[in-house]
């Protein structure tokens, strides 16, 4: 195991699945990076739990299907909510 000493920010360590593989991250920032390189930057509508590539495509299906003209999305994992509050929430 891994000490907190040679962890950047043990403070922000934690339990991060990956949505589309189910591997496992112990930092967002690490979620993030596999992201963007394994897939794609795939993102989550989590209302009907369909992905999407790229957000200019999530935000027309928020728009078509949720009839959402906004919403806010996760920066780690591109998981997208329908208010500030799910969002929030996530993120703790």
């Amino acid at each position: 195991m891994i000490s907190d000493e040679l962890i950047k920010r043990p403070e922000l360590q934690g339990h991060f699945p990956c949505p589309s593989c189910s591997h496992i991250f112990g930092h967002a920032a690490s979620l993030r990076r596999h992201r963007e390189v394994a897939h794609n930057d795939v993102h989550l509508c989590l209302l009907c739990n369909t992905h999407y590539n790229g957000k200019e495509a999530v935000k027309m299906h928020m728009k078509d299907k949720h009839d959402l003209m906004s919403f806010y999305t996760c920066g780690c994992c591109n998981f997208s909510f329908a208010g500030r509050t799910e969002l929030y929430s996530h993120l703790r």
